[in-house]
Order: structure tokens, then C-alpha cells, then sequence
């Protein structure tokens, strides 16, 4: 369900919260834990681990990888939010223009962004 990546930062922070508990039953070192995590699909489930034990990630399910590699983040101001709606004088554009800006804002930001008009025209 999640990429080797993904489980690795989730590990971390749990590693992170049950330091925090400094409970006295726990090892000084890395603490040794298994977290099963169901989806919600019968089929889509994932076993987390704590970063120490795992030396092997040759078997990690590479449509996961593939996933969590497409789904990259992206960060958009309020400014540049605001620029889509406002023309050069900053009066508030009409709707069409609006979803012009809104398109290129998201090309800058190197968003993949289909247009029907533009697919129809093709």
C-alpha cells in the first residue's frame, strides 16, 4: 500500500512518538516494533516495520513505488492563486480567462493539466 519511502518516514515517526513516551519498559536504542496498516480494500494492506530491520527492499511492490513516485507535491501561493482571477489592471477577469490562468499557474508549477477544448481540437 505505501512505497519503501513512504514506510520508512511513517516508521521514523513512529520510532519518534514511542521515544517520546520514555516509558521505562523500552530499549535505549531502536525500538522494535511491527505495525499492520488495512486499506480500504480487503486486498490493500501494508506491514511497517521499524527502519532497523529492514536491510532488504529488493522485493518492494514497484506498482507502490510507481504510485508514490507520480504523486509528487506541490506547493501553490495564495499569490499566485489570487493572480488567476485578477488582469494586468486588477480587475476581476471573466471566467473563461480565469480558467486560462488557473491552467498556466498549474503548468508552472509543472502540474500536467488537459484541457478538453485543446484534446477535441487535436
Amino acid at each position: 500500500m505505501f512505497s519503501t519511502a513512504q514506510k520508512r518516514i511513517i516508521a521514523s515517526k513512529v520510532q519518534g512518538i514511542l521515544k517520546e513516551t520514555r516509558h521505562l519498559e523500552l530499549p535505549l536504542g531502536e525500538i522494535q516494533f511491527s505495525l499492520h496498516v488495512n486499506g480500504a480494500e480487503a486486498w490493500s494492506w501494508a506491514d511497517i516495520r521499524n527502519n532497523g530491520a529492514i536491510t532488504d527492499t529488493s522485493n518492494a511492490n514497484s506498482w507502490n513505488e510507481a504510485a508514490q513516485a507520480a504523486a509528487k507535491e506541490v506547493s501553490v501561493s495564495r499569490e499566485d492563486i489570487e493572480a488567476c482571477f485578477l488582469d494586468s489592471k486588477g480587475e476581476l477577469m471573466t471566467e473563461g480567462d480565469v480558467a486560462d490562468s488557473i491552467f498556466e499557474m498549474l503548468r508552472a508549477h509543472h502540474v500536467t493539466v488537459t484541457d478538453d477544448a485543446e484534446a477535441e481540437e487535436a
